[in-house]
């Protein structure tokens, strides 16, 4: 029972070295047992651990799963009779598991196997038994026999109480290196160390994009990666991951101009209007519109007034600012902070790498089943683009009243034009 109480971690160090030579088959499932062992003495006492942090009953159910699985594959691929030992699945197990919970309640503040106190009762049997050779002198050859055997037992309590203080020594050893974690560098059995993640990112891990973080234990948190950059959101809301930013849908394309679907992709808007008297003035023609303008323009907010007093009349009466303006009035998807995208945003969204189809974009912006009968915003599959320019919300900084730049869906050109040309409007939300 002494033997071996402290020798979790050292299976583990013992299993992971070795040269990638060629192996005998009994050789090879021998390693891979030793191998198992380690790791599952291993996992149980990170599930012990665990279970301290989080102040519950630690959980073996991964650490059985997989040492059965491992153990009986390493069998199975060597075969009938060729590992030196085969059967002893549960046995070895037993074993691990008892010397992995001698450890834990040590740890715990309870008491390591106590083989001094063993080796005192022997030798408190070898005083008796030289008590009973004086005693029994009539009896000398039955004493002597004694005598031999508790000598015996104190010769194996002392070869144990060595292998014992063996084993502390290498397990404690272990355990120091074990409870490096939290010291800014990725050691063996750490996945990452603070700000140390090993050259690994979201990517890595099977993940499309994100932050990748390093979590309790070092071991990774995944919490900040994402499956997919665009996600439809069943609302006639498309939201991108990596920016933030929670773009409009727009459907029913190539069906001719549906006014009363504000998200029709064939309509298009000015990006301002002109005062019919002073016709040098850019304007907007609502309130709400102006308002969205002054607060949303990049490169000044020439063209977001509208006409006053002696101005006349705007020729516009929808812009890109008055579809912005008229969804949050609607409080489309739930929100009423739509606005006209910036410039570097609606570039965001163009698929530099698509150079076979047209327009240049994510199948979220241009999904499947666009077309004249793709009406319902609600539908991954129903969402489209116009391989055309759709205006931004940033002006051309030599020319602010005349112009603003747009982005071409076609080949992903960014490119400046009139500011009373009609072009598609895609408004956005969010972002940082």
């Amino acid at each position: 029972m002494l033997r071996g109480k402290l020798w979790i971690v050292c299976l583990a160090v013992a299993a992971w070295t070795g040269t990638a030579t060629a192996l005998d088959p009994d050789v090879k499932c021998e390693s891979a047992k030793l191998k198992e062992a380690g790791k599952y003495g291993f996992c149980r006492l990170k599930a012990e651990s665990k279970g301290v942090k989080k102040g519950e009953a630690p959980d073996f159910t991964k650490c059985d799963e997989k040492y059965s699985f491992k153990w009986q594959k390493a069998e199975t691929n060597a075969g009938s009779g060729v590992c030196p030992s085969e059967g002893d699945e549960v046995a070895i197990q037993a074993f691990i598991t008892q010397h992995s919970d001698d450890l834990a309640v040590a740890l715990a503040g309870g008491a390591l196997p106590n083989c001094p106190g063993d080796l005192a009762t022997c030798q408190s049997d070898l005083t008796t038994c030289d008590g009973d050779l004086t005693t029994c002198t009539g009896d000398l050859s039955t004493c002597n026999g004694d005598l031999t055997t508790c000598q015996s037992d104190l010769s194996q309590a002392q070869s144990d109480l060595t292998t014992c203080e063996g084993d502390l020594t290498t397990c404690e050893s272990d355990l120091a290196a074990a409870e490096l974690c939290g010291n800014g560098v990725v050691d063996g059995g750490e996945d990452c160390d603070q700000g140390d993640l090993d050259g690994e990112t979201c990517v890595t891990q099977a993940f499309a994009g994100g932050t990748l973080a390093c979590g309790a234990g070092c071991s990774f948190d995944t919490g900040g990666c994402y499956a997919a950059r665009f996600v439809d959101n069943a609302d006639g809301t498309i939201t991108d991951n990596e920016t933030g930013l929670t773009w409009e849908k727009k459907v029913e394309l190539g069906g001719g101009v549906n006014l009363a679907n504000p998200h029709d992709a064939d309509i298009t808007y000015v990006w301002s209007g002109t005062c019919s008297i002073l016709t040098s003035k850019r304007c907007q023609p609502t309130a709400a519109a102006a308002a969205l303008c002054a607060a949303n323009s990049e490169a000044g907010t020439t063209g977001c007034d509208e006409c006053t007093g002696g101005d006349g009349t705007c020729s516009a009466t929808s812009t890109a600012w008055t579809l912005a303006a008229d969804l949050n009035t609607a409080d489309f998807a739930g929100a009423s902070d739509w606005r006209v995208p910036r410039r570097d945003e609606l570039v965001s969204i163009v698929d530099y790498f698509d150079t076979t189809f047209f327009p240049v974009t994510d199948v979220a912006f241009h999904g499947a089943s666009c077309g004249i009968a793709c009406t319902d915003i609600t539908d991954p599959a129903c969402s489209c683009t116009q391989s055309s320019l759709y205006w931004s919300a940033s002006s051309l900084a030599p020319s602010p009243t005349t112009a603003a730049w747009g982005v071409d869906f076609f080949f992903g050109g960014v490119s400046n034009v009139s500011k009373t040309t009609g072009r598609y409007v895609r408004v956005v939300r969010g972002g940082s």
